[in-house]
This record gives C-alpha cells, sequence and structure tokens, in this order.
C-alpha cells in the first residue's frame, strides 16, 4: 500500500524514472544512512540478494531481511528471475533510477539533525580505523608546535621530532608520508579564501577526487575518503 503513494514523474521513459517520494515510510528508510547502506547494491541496477549482500559485507538473511522490507515499502521490484537447480534466483532492482524526498516527509526535526545523523555514520566508519592506523604507526601521543610559516600544528605524533615545516615543504611531506607505515589522514584547517579562490579550491578537490575514483577494483584496497568545505560566517 505504501508503494502506491509513490507518485511517478517521468523524466524519460522506462527505467530512467525519477520520483519524488511522498510516503513517509518510504523517506524514513531513504533518510537512513543505515538503510542506505543496505538498498545501494539495488539503485539502478540488477542486482540479486546474494550479490547485495557480498558488496554490502552483511549475511545473506540480513540481507534478505532489508529486501523484503524493501519490497513491501514499494522501493524494490523482482525484474528478472534467474533458473537455478532446485529454484529460481530473483533479481531485483530500484522501483526508480532516482529519488527526491523533500525535507517536510522525512523524520528528522531540522535539517542540522540529518546531518548529525549522517556524521555519526561516517564516523562510525572512520573513527575506530583511525585510532587502530594511529597506534599501528605508534602515533598515540600529541605535538602542538609552531612551524617555519608562524603556523601552529595540533597532531598525532611519535615523538617530539615527529613535526614538518608545513604544507610548502613538499620534500619534507613527501618523505614523511613516505615513511608512513599505514597511510591514513586527518586535518583540518580554516582557510582565508575569496569566493573566487574557494571554487576553485574545490574545483581542484573535485578533480583530484575524480582521478583517483576508478571503477577497476583489482588488487587495490579501499580506503574511506571525505571532505568538508563551509563558509564561517560570523
Amino acid at each position: 500500500m505504501l508503494g502506491s503513494l509513490l507518485e511517478m514523474k517521468q523524466v524519460n521513459s522506462g527505467r530512467e524514472a525519477r520520483v519524488e517520494v511522498k510516503s513517509v515510510e518510504q523517506a524514513r528508510l531513504l533518510s537512513s544512512p543505515e538503510s542506505l547502506r543496505f538498498f545501494e547494491p539495488f539503485v539502478a541496477r540488477d542486482c540479486t540478494v546474494s550479490q547485495a549482500a557480498k558488496e554490502v559485507k552483511c549475511k545473506v538473511d540480513t540481507m534478505l531481511y532489508r529486501v523484503n522490507l524493501f519490497v513491501k515499502t514499494g522501493l524494490l521490484k523482482v525484474v528478472n528471475q534467474q533458473a537455478r537447480r532446485g529454484r529460481s534466483v530473483k533479481v531485483y532492482r530500484s522501483s526508480a533510477d532516482a529519488y527526491y524526498i523533500p525535507f517536510e516527509i522525512t523524520p528528522f526535526e531540522d535539517v542540522e539533525a540529518f546531518f548529525q545523523k549522517s556524521r555519526k555514520a561516517n564516523d562510525d566508519i572512520l573513527l575506530p580505523r583511525f585510532a587502530q592506523a594511529v597506534r599501528k604507526a605508534g602515533r598515540e601521543g600529541r605535538i602542538i608546535y609552531r612551524d617555519d610559516k608562524g603556523e601552529v600544528w595540533s597532531s598525532s605524533a611519535g615523538s617530539l621530532d615527529d613535526t614538518f615545516t608545513g604544507l610548502e615543504d613538499t620534500g619534507k611531506l613527501e618523505q614523511r608520508l613516505r615513511e608512513k607505515r599505514q597511510m591514513a589522514e586527518n586535518s583540518n584547517d580554516i582557510l582565508w579564501l575569496t569566493e573566487a579562490e574557494a571554487k576553485e579550491f574545490v574545483l581542484e578537490l573535485y578533480k583530484v577526487w575524480g582521478k583517483y575514483k576508478r571503477d577497476d577494483k583489482g588488487e587495490r584496497k579501499p580506503h574511506f575518503f571525505e571532505f568538508a568545505f563551509v563558509p564561517m560566517d560570523e
């Protein structure tokens, strides 16, 4: 029944459909980082339960529970069945290729609450792994110092000598990164920029991101990456 509340707004025909969500239950599922993690394998793509479970790294029964919930609420549909000995295997796909969720039907009190929920989901991934990398690198202490450019730094460190002279000293920075036993970085800063410089900076970040984001995973290991860039208006 909830699926019938989702109004289709066709942009293109067939599987290119985009929809605006009208169902509160669908909005709740799509607004939850945890729920969305199980839904992502099926977005605009055919996928079986076992394939999705392997991608998400969960048990098949866990994924099947989520799939049944998505089907019940109209977010997933069966698009094919693969013939197998014993019984066929269902192939699922999202009911639309793109969803727009108006904020007023989400379960959040305000936009800040939504970002706090998303932030916690990212932190649950990031923080334990970053702490493990710091321990393995023997950098559980902290060091606070001023570099040659007059900037004050506070960072994880293994000794009093664990510093570098600043971002401009590319040689020292490159040496520091190459000496790391495990690559893990978590930095932030306040940059004073004009509007044009801010746009150029973000564009450069996206270009670097795109350069290293590859579909061919090969022997590569997954690395968690995020960046935040927001004006610090008073």
